[in-house]
């Protein structure tokens, strides 16, 4: 988009695209005189479009591979849509994330029976070398330090996809 008028390179180049789908004016170049036209467009098109198409992008997104910061980022943006299906949405979207990050006690609870499990097969000293072929093992370190909480969970696990790997490998 050049702008309101159209932008001229003497034999050169023609720039026309004024921003009618926003509703800027219609540029036309007709020749072989090079006459420039216009005419006022009556409405903003691409707000209707963007309405049209917010819930289909948004269902379209790949959330579980988003960072936790991300999906509420879009959810704290569209929240309030004057689009009431999309606001639906992200309303179910935040409640997932929700969801998953308040069984955050169920899976330091998993982990810490993992490691007591393993301690009691391995000692306290050569728990870490069979901790290493899980998909949790920095979990397992930290609760072996007695410092797993839910928020070092969230900063490990960075998105749902990963936080439901760890679900999936604990059995919960």
């Amino acid at each position: 988009m050049v702008g309101d008028y159209p932008l001229i390179i003497t034999q050169k180049a023609y720039g026309i695209d004024t921003g009618a789908c926003h509703g800027g004016k219609l540029t036309a170049l007709i020749l072989p005189n090079f006459e420039i036209l216009q005419v006022p467009a009556p409405k903003d098109y691409w707000q209707e479009e963007i309405v049209k198409w917010q819930l289909p992008v948004m269902m379209a997104k790949p959330w579980s591979s988003y960072k936790w910061e991300k999906i509420k980022a879009i959810c704290d943006e569209f929240r309030n849509s004057s689009n009431p299906e999309l606001s639906a949405f992200i309303a179910q979207k935040e409640q997932w994330m929700q969801d998953l990050l308040a069984l955050a006690p169920q899976l330091i609870l998993k982990i810490e029976e993992k490691l007591a499990e393993l301690i009691s097969i391995y000692g306290k000293d050569n728990f870490k070398k069979p901790a290493i072929h899980f998909s949790y093992a920095t979990l397992l370190y930290q609760a072996n330090s007695s410092n797993l909480t839910s928020k070092f969970l969230q900063r490990t696990l960075q998105t749902p996809d990963k936080w439901l790997q760890v679900m999936r490998d604990l059995g919960i």
